[in-house]
């Protein structure tokens, strides 16, 4: 009994210094972290080739300082919001703003690629169609001359494979040989200029039935 006084202890420490906090300091904190992984993540995808090639990194020249961050988030259909409470815009609108940037490349990092959901799910959840339209989308980078580069963990998929028939650069990454550990996150960055990053992999349901709130920045 004794050794178990010092933990109860710490709990309460805990709880007290937890408790005054503002939902107000909790959103600065959280955008403050928020940002700053924004930029770890940029730092290094820039520094890390994956694909085997010297292109123009994000450096002080490419990347001005009108810089703008915006938060995004996917909200399943069936959540409703009160009257007076606010919503960021919706994840793949982002996404889709992001290709209409587009003018060179466009790399995408995932840990799982599932966007094509079945006839049978698209009958109950008819927000499933919303990966079929991004996949579409993706597909179509090729007849505008938009190279993709993907890159993903040691997985099976028909988009991937799809998405090679159509000129797409995808290279599978044992992230577990990598790191000793498993990709989580997922991001994008097009033309080394404009990014996303979150944990919504490219996966319907992420798109569809997950409530998540993620970050895009451009230039």
């Amino acid at each position: 009994m004794k050794r178990r006084k010092p933990t109860l202890q710490i709990n309460a420490v805990l709880s007290l210094s937890l408790s005054p906090l503002q939902s107000q300091q909790k959103c600065i904190v959280i955008f403050a972290l928020v940002c700053c992984c924004a930029v770890l993540v940029v730092l290094i995808f820039s520094a890390v080739d994956i694909w085997g090639e010297d292109e123009d990194g994000i450096t002080e020249e490419n990347c001005s300082r009108n810089c703008r961050a915006v938060l995004v988030e996917n909200i399943p259909e069936d959540v409703s919001f009160f009257d007076n409470g606010t919503s960021n815009l919706p994840l793949l609108v982002g996404l889709y703003n992001l290709l209409d940037r587009a003018i060179r490349v466009v790399e995408i990092v995932s840990p799982l690629w599932l966007l094509n959901s079945s006839d049978y799910e698209s009958s109950f959840q008819p927000a499933a169609r919303q990966g079929r339209a991004l996949l579409s989308r993706l597909q179509g980078l090729k007849a505008k001359g938009i190279q993709l580069k993907i890159s993903s963990g040691m997985i099976d998929s028909n988009e991937l494979r799809m998405l090679a028939k159509h000129n797409a650069d995808v290279h599978y990454v044992n992230m577990t040989a990598l790191i000793d550990g498993h990709l989580l996150s997922s991001f994008w960055v097009v033309d080394r200029r404009h990014f996303y990053f979150g944990s919504a992999s490219m996966d319907w349901r992420s798109l569809a039935t997950v409530s998540k709130t993620h970050q895009r920045i451009h230039t």
